[in-house]
Formats: structure tokens, sequence, C-alpha cells
């Protein structure tokens, strides 16, 4: 099996581990691939439908991996037992989703070695939640696939505060560190989405302008970052 884009870069960010869990599974693809790349031992894959575990059982079936791949049907990680896994992949999934997921599950999150999480929107929401909880975002990277630019992070939860502003919780200095082939692109993509807001709040009813001076601000501070270096 061969993966590309998003779920390539995800799989490249698992350790060799002996047990990880992807919840909200979907195909399997990601836990298929770990194991016949002997990065895992075992695998435990959820979902909250039956449907996509159908889906996921008979792919898990045709790879012959049943002995090796569990499949569990629940919301986020209430399927799992405290301490049970090594690591946690939650993917695919807008970001407030993971933020619920991740509040409801906080005491095995904590206890997992590793979290891989890859929003489909909404970065910031994951990225405050995890800075608030103590968790240290411990790598993060972009890839981009077709028209679209993810974002995955991978985390752990040390215990200690973090320090940041608001603009790190769209552009890490991770992010910036890595020097990415698509951030300026990603850079780009954030700024037109504050635009939006920005152009929403005037043309509404409502005076919002608390609001407005701050996404003005963090567009400015995006701007200096998309341009640093430059005289």
């Amino acid at each position: 099996m061969q993966l590309k884009g998003r779920l390539a870069l995800i799989s490249q960010k698992v350790p060799k581990c002996n047990i990880v869990c992807d919840v909200g599974t979907d195909h399997a693809y990601v836990p298929i691939y770990l194991l016949k790349r002997g990065i895992c031992e075992k695998a435990i894959v959820t979902d909250i439908n039956k449907g996509p575990i159908h889906i996921a059982q008979r792919n898990i079936k045709e790879h012959q991996l049943d002995e090796f791949i569990e499949t569990r049907i629940g919301d986020g990680l209430e399927p799992l037992k405290d301490s049970e896994v090594d690591g946690i992949i939650i993917a695919g999934m807008g970001g407030k989703l993971i933020e619920r997921i991740l509040s409801n599950g906080i005491s095995k999150a904590k206890r997992a070695e590793f979290l891989i999480l890859q929003p489909m929107n909404s970065e910031e929401i994951v990225t405050s939640w995890l800075y608030k909880n103590k968790f240290e975002i411990v790598d993060e990277e972009l890839v981009k696939e077709d028209s679209k630019i993810y974002n995955i992070k991978t985390a752990k939860w040390t215990g200690k505060p973090n320090k940041f502003n608001e603009v790190e919780l769209y552009i890490s200095n991770k992010l910036i560190n890595n020097r990415n082939t698509v951030l300026d692109e990603y850079i780009n993509k954030k700024i037109k989405m504050l635009n939006n807001k920005i152009s929403g709040i005037k043309l509404s009813k409502s005076i919002e302008e608390n609001d407005i001076e701050n996404y003005i601000s963090l567009r400015n501070e995006m701007l200096k970052i998309l341009f640093r270096g430059e005289k």
C-alpha cells in the first residue's frame, strides 16, 4: 500500500511503537500502512459510526491483518482503556471536533506518548487547547495535496505551562523555522480568512470593534511573517 500527501506525512510522523490508535479511522489506511512496514505491532481503530468501521474491517481483512488491528465503535477516545495505547492519531476532522474529543478524553490523551493531530480547519483551536492544557507541540509541518494545505501537529503532555501569543496559534515558530515550501501560501490563506472576517463584521449590523481590531492586529502580524527578511 502506498500513501500520498496528507496520509503519507501522518504516517511518517508515527514513531516505532507497540500499539497506536486511529480515531475516526474511515478506511484504516494509516494503521494498515504502519503495520505492514513494521512501525507498529498492533493498532486499534475507532469510529462513532458503523459504516466506516465496516469499510475498515474489509480493508484490514484484505491485507490479512485481522489479528493485529482491532476495530471498535465509539465516540472519540471513549472506546480506549487508560494507558492502552502508545500513541493516538486524530486526523481528517474539524478543529472543534478534535478539541471536543481531546477534552472528553484528556486523561487518555495525557497518558499517550504522542498525539498526531490533523485538523481539516480551525487549526488554531487545536493549538490553543494543547497550549492551555500543558501539551508541548514537538513538531508541526505542512503538506499540500491537490489545492489543499494540511497542518499536522505532533504533541505530548508535559504538564509544563506554555508561553504563547495569539498569532502563534495560527502560525507557530516551528512552522516558520521548518521553512516549509508551502508556508507562504498557508499564511496567505490565513490572511484571506481574516480579511473575510473583517469584511463580514463591517457589513453586519452589529458593531464588534474589538473583534475587528483583533483580526486586523493578527493580519498585520501575519503580514510581517510573510514578508520576513524583505527590506
